[in-house]
């Protein structure tokens, strides 16, 4: 993998600052209603990186613009690539809470009283004037948060419970973010060079790097629904 000169100390620093920071919550809107009955099933829904990649009902869909300049094939890929990987270990994270949990991917749609947890990257679209905030990252993007919604089906459709953002520790520079700048800067996926590939759907190869960060966020995500699981009663 080659970078220019400028690119490469950018990104060191970037390794740097990300080797001693962690992600955690930086805001929260918990719920405040009655107690909830323990659930029969809990889809997660991969982590979306465009609005289109939201479920109908989440309330994020529309909340948020589109960028001022659209993003690549593969940087969107990308997001989606790392969705599904945070995704999938927060299921893991739940299960062995001990509650019933699923991806939502080819699951049938939530039932009455089923829970539903819809996340997505969210970050600062620095190639508009106003510096507005998207859903989805973008070789313009320098800050970026990972946001998680909370769902229950009620007789009058979803009805949201809570939400929580992390952001690295500090306020510095998300942990998701490194290995994001680093596709888009060199347009080659990380772990190409450790003999990752991209699949025959033109789908990039998963990387060390992006399976980390997925794992942190998602274990940072999962202490914040272990403190709420726990209020409930349900572990």
């Amino acid at each position: 993998m080659r970078f220019h000169v400028p690119m490469a100390g950018s990104l060191l620093a970037l390794t740097a600052i990300l080797g001693c920071a962690s992600p955690t919550v930086t805001d929260r809107e918990a719920y405040q209603g009655k107690p909830l009955p323990r659930p029969d099933r809990i889809l997660v829904y991969d982590f979306a990186a465009t609005g289109a990649d939201l479920p109908e009902w989440s309330a994020a869909r529309d909340r948020y613009g589109g960028r001022a300049e659209p993003r690549t094939t593969e940087e969107i890929a990308m997001g989606r690539q790392l969705g599904a990987e945070v995704a999938a270990d927060l299921v893991a994270e739940i299960r062995e809470m001990g509650l019933p949990v699923a991806r939502a991917s080819g699951q049938p749609e939530p039932k009455l009283g089923e829970y539903a947890l819809v996340g997505y990257f969210e970050s600062i679209d620095e190639s508009s004037e106003t510096k507005r905030v998207v859903i989805g990252f973008g070789s313009g993007t320098a800050q970026m948060k990972t946001q998680l919604e909370a769902y229950r089906m009620t007789d009058s459709g979803m009805r949201k419970l809570g939400s929580a953002g992390i952001d690295s520790g500090g306020g510095r520079t998300p942990g998701v973010l490194f290995p994001l700048l680093v596709t888009v800067a060199t347009a080659n996926p990380i772990g190409r060079d450790k003999g990752g590939d991209v699949n025959g759907g033109g789908k990039p190869s998963n990387g060390a790097a992006i399976e980390t960060n997925a794992r942190q966020t998602a274990h940072a995500l999962a202490d914040e629904l272990r403190d709420a699981f726990r209020k409930q009663g349900w572990i």
